[in-house]
């Protein structure tokens, strides 16, 4: 078996996304892989038109960026206390499927892993999971959907 030595998580920041991390930073500890978690904001649809339209959504933006920022450092200062590794962080704006794929090309991340739900039921039900639609696109590395908590 052959270990990564980039692991790249994403996480959409919800507890169910939390397994996910914690998965990856148990692989990271394990094969002594570096990690970077990585988180996609993206704008809703209506929240574009409003953009569109004129509206000033650069406040709202910048706010949401910094909470995800703020939300991820935590997250690595939990895995250093944890698993005594340090993880990149980054928040990068645009849809995820597209952030995930060129964040793991630029990275070279020898795994991708991803929680199997997030914290969206209806979108889903709707749209379905940010998992599954980039395991349809064939992302041309491994990726580890997550369900359950690391034992």
């Amino acid at each position: 078996m052959t270990t990564a030595r980039m692991i790249l998580v994403a996480t959409d920041l919800s507890a169910p996304a939390r397994h996910a991390v914690q998965r990856a930073l148990l692989l990271a500890s394990f094969a002594g892989s570096e990690i970077h978690i990585l988180h996609a904001l993206e704008l809703d649809a209506l929240d574009s038109l409003r953009e569109l339209l004129g509206a000033n959504l650069s406040p709202t933006k910048a706010a949401l960026e910094a909470d995800a920022c703020e939300r991820l450092a935590q997250l690595a200062t939990d895995a250093a206390d944890r698993q005594g590794i340090a993880a990149q962080t980054r928040v990068v704006a645009g849809a995820p499927l597209a952030v995930i794929a060129g964040e793991a090309d630029a990275l070279d991340a020898g795994l991708l892993v991803l929680g199997a739900r997030g914290e969206s039921f209806l979108r889903h039900a709707m749209l379905g999971s940010t998992a599954a639609r980039l395991l349809r696109k064939s992302v041309r590395r491994p990726v580890l959907v997550v369900k359950q908590p690391p034992r």
